[in-house]
């Protein structure tokens, strides 16, 4: 809104601004007001900078959520035990095996078996009982155990026997046995790591 000032004689002096309206309610407020005396709104860049932090804030948040949650989930999976096997020999009463955890937590062993399934339908699982200090695979060591359970259990068949077999006979035989370590990760999830070996039956 416009004032007009005249002189006495009807000339027009001068004019200048006395109201202008609200941005936001479009009342009539003081032309150099920067808040509005009705709704409260700001009529400078400072309602837009104001009006627009929630957004900038969000924005800003999840962001941060974003490019921190991948490392955090990284560190998580990352933090396991990874068990790996190798069997040294064995025989028709014990076997000797290697350990290694080549992860970074350690692994609570609860227990050991040797799977054996064969393909005339014979099946049969042997637990072995196993002498690990506290039952624990400590990460980045390996360990040399042995292990039996009293009675016979399936054992590995030696290279130089496997190589003279009947191709019938390999074939039926293959893996047919599977030694695999069940243990307790920290975070009480539990796991198995298996090692599928040629094997001779009981018998």
């Amino acid at each position: 809104m416009k004032a007009i000032i005249q002189n006495n004689k009807g000339v027009k002096l001068k004019h200048y601004r006395t109201k202008k309206r609200c941005t936001s309610c479009k009342e009539l407020i003081h032309y150099q007001a920067t808040k509005c005396a009705h709704c409260g709104e700001y009529q400078t860049t400072r309602k837009i900078i104001t009006s627009g932090l929630p957004i900038l804030a969000g924005f800003i948040l999840t962001s941060l959520s974003i490019i921190t949650a991948l490392p955090i989930k990284n560190l998580i999976e990352k933090q396991q035990p990874i068990i790996q096997i190798a069997i040294l020999n064995s025989n028709s009463h014990d076997m000797t095996f290697m350990v290694t955890n080549v992860g970074n937590q350690p692994a609570g062993v609860a227990s050991v078996e040797i799977d054996a399934n064969f393909t005339n339908g014979d099946y049969s699982t042997h637990y072995l009982q196993v002498g690990i200090d506290k039952g624990l695979i400590e990460p980045n060591k390996a360990y040399i155990i042995k292990a039996e359970n009293g009675s016979p259990i399936p054992w590995t068949m030696p290279p130089d026997i496997i190589q003279n077999l009947p191709v019938k006979i390999k074939q039926s035989l293959g893996n047919a046995c599977k030694l695999s370590i069940n243990y307790v990760r920290v975070d009480g999830r539990a796991e198995s790591a298996s090692l599928p070996f040629s094997c001779i039956p009981i018998g």
